[in-house]
């Protein structure tokens, strides 16, 4: 019984000698000294990395392992491309992998303890607009720390597109967790690029895509900041970025059929089909009397034929912005006169009258004629102008040289815009129509009134 008790008590003993001692293993040039390294591709590293600095000709190479793959060695390849020289020789030392024993790295692959399966976040990837649905797709899995996350459509979702560099548009994403580690192809993510799925915290929260800072309202997804800029958008709203440079991020109300508004001075139309900006030159722009529904091919003017600033304003068919200055060279004269008659700088007629109720010498029959002969030229003129305006139901602005009032403003969590750029159309003709009536009432004063 006695030999049997001490048998026992040597057993436990060397069970729990041979436990304290198991050792991970690790990569070292001894077992005693030196710096420890998780895998032998660290160890090569490292030594590639101090060696370059001496003999900046060399490059990388392999690692070799020998001894059973105990022992390994860092190969270095010469400039004149010969990789037979080696740094160094690592040995593994240690007696146990807990893990899974990577015989090309010579680590010890610990499973990584990755989320419970179905846990949620929202993440910040890179997105493109797929005109045939006409929605944002992203990535369908990506990496977080070391974790493999799977898309989950119908989840939290919001798009930030930008309209100068498509390539640069990322859209907010919902992602669960599989469960499982990244394999090979998920995009990585770094963490300030994600956060839990949103829920109903009023507070802001913020991450980052590249350079720009994005903060978030977990209850109300439409408001936020971006790059400090703060945003609450209507559902119709067009928001992104626009501009040159890094660009300004802005939201463009819907008006009609028409996403139209002034962006950095330029007044700017989004083609919804396309979800593309409308360029300046086009037939459909607006400022060129396009209709901004998409489609270059139903305007006044022909695509690749465009006269910017030219062409039918808005859906109206009377004046146009090139028929308006056409007009305006051939009355030149003829206003000039009105607008003379206007502001008295008229010379004096020989004879004719130089006080109120004075009677003049002068011949009534020849003066007559000529009155005659003025009011043709003002019936044509009349007519001149009621077909320049006739339909005219939307003049725009073009080729101003200015930028109209607007100012946007936050209301209880709610956008608003005052901006009279919304009524650029109609303003853009008033001035003529002034000068229209002024012309009428002169020549009312000077030929018909008694």
């Amino acid at each position: 019984m006695k030999n049997l008790f001490l048998l026992l008590s040597f057993l436990i003993a060397a069970l729990c000698l041979h436990t304290a001692s198991a050792e991970e293993y690790y990569w070292a040039t001894n077992a005693n000294s030196g710096t420890r390294y998780s895998s032998a591709a660290e160890a090569c590293d490292v030594k590639w990395e101090t060696s370059s600095a001496i003999y900046p000709s060399n490059t990388k190479g392999s690692i070799e392992f020998y001894n059973n793959g105990g022992s390994v060695y860092c190969h270095m390849c010469s400039k004149s491309g010969s990789c037979t020289g080696h740094y160094g020789a690592f040995g593994r030392y240690g007696d146990r992998c807990s893990g899974t024993y990577n015989h090309q790295t010579g680590a010890c692959d610990v499973p990584k303890e990755c989320p419970e399966v179905g846990t949620s976040v929202a993440a910040n990837v890179q997105c493109t607009y797929d005109k045939g649905t006409g929605t944002y797709v992203n990535t369908d899995r990506i990496s977080l720390d070391g974790c493999e996350y799977i898309s989950q459509p119908g989840g939290y979702f919001k798009a930030y597109p930008d309209y100068s560099d498509p390539a640069n548009t990322f859209c907010v994403a919902t992602f669960a967790a599989s469960g499982d580690e990244a394999g090979i192809g998920s995009e990585e993510i770094p963490e300030d690029q994600a956060i839990p799925t949103p829920t109903d915290d009023p507070d802001l929260t913020c991450t980052k895509y590249g350079p720009h800072t994005i903060c978030q309202s977990t209850k109300n997804p439409s408001c936020g900041t971006y790059d400090g800029g703060v945003y609450c958008n209507n559902e119709s709203d067009t928001c992104g970025v626009f501009g040159a440079g890094e660009g300004t991020y802005q939201c463009i109300p819907k008006s009609g059929s028409r996403t139209c508004s002034y962006v950095q001075g330029t007044y700017t139309c989004v083609d919804k089909t396309s979800n593309e900006v409308i360029p300046q030159n086009s037939a459909d722009h607006p400022n060129n009397g396009g209709n901004a529904d998409g489609n270059p091919n139903n305007d006044e003017q022909a695509p690749g034929a465009v006269v910017v600033g030219g062409g039918k304003q808005g859906t109206g068919a009377g004046a146009t912005n090139k028929s308006i200055g056409d007009l305006g060279d051939k009355l030149g004269d003829k206003l000039d006169a009105i607008g003379e008659a206007l502001t008295g700088e008229t010379e004096n007629t020989p004879g004719a009258p130089v006080a109120p109720n004075e009677r003049g010498t002068f011949d009534l029959e020849e003066w007559d004629q000529k009155i005659d002969d003025t009011k043709a030229e003002l019936s044509d003129l009349t007519n001149d102008f009621g077909e320049l305006f006739k339909g005219a139901t939307s003049l725009n602005l073009s080729g101003s040289g200015g930028q109209l009032y607007c100012e946007s403003y936050v209301v209880m969590g709610k956008s608003y815009e005052l901006c009279l750029s919304k009524y650029a159309n109609e303003l853009s003709g008033i001035g003529l129509v002034i000068l229209f009536l002024a012309a009428l009432l002169a020549a009312y004063i000077i030929f018909v009134r008694d």
